[in-house]
């Protein structure tokens, strides 16, 4: 369910969201282009990821001998969407302008600090601490995504061995 409300609000804020085309100075505003847009690239990505495919199958779908477990393989698009969405640079783009405020505004309520070199102000530990934080959980979801999609491959291939040689 959390993944179902994630990626809807994920779609909604895609076919809201400004664009910006190539050769253009001016973001695009115009809603009818940005869904036009969003509907030609990764809306199908979105809406594989979003779509509760669980909901299409019967209540009890264990009791079928797992027939159905081929289906969750289409998930594994939400890889791709998370990794799209977990953009470290932008993120890092955003922190940085947070800490560059904040440096400004030290500066401006204390005007001595621009000449102290003794003291890091621009904070550039906590920015690459930050960082390397990012990084290290965009690897932990990797890590987990690729186990999970083996399991599932390695599932669907035990259970069709199993079903071949009769040892149902």
């Amino acid at each position: 369910m959390f993944f179902f409300v994630i990626f809807t609000l994920v779609i909604i804020i895609n076919c809201i969201t400004e664009i910006h085309t190539l050769g253009d100075t001016e973001p695009c505003r115009d809603l009818r282009k940005i869904v036009k847009n969003y509907l030609r690239t990764n809306f199908l990505v979105d809406f594989v990821a979003w779509f509760p495919v669980h909901f299409l199958l019967p209540f009890d779908y264990t009791r079928f001998n797992n027939r159905f477990s081929w289906v969750f393989l289409i998930k594994i698009v939400r890889i791709i969407d998370v990794f799209r969405l977990y953009n470290i640079q932008k993120i890092m783009k955003k922190v940085r302008i947070v800490m560059d405020a904040h440096l400004k505004y030290s500066i401006e309520t204390n005007p001595e600090i621009s000449n102290e070199t003794e003291y890091d102000h621009t904070k550039i530990g906590l920015t690459l601490s930050i960082s390397y934080g990012l990084k290290m959980f965009k690897l932990l979801l990797l890590i987990s995504n690729l186990t999970y999609f083996l399991g599932l491959i390695w599932l669907i291939y035990c259970q069709l061995i199993d079903h071949y040689s009769g040892h149902q």
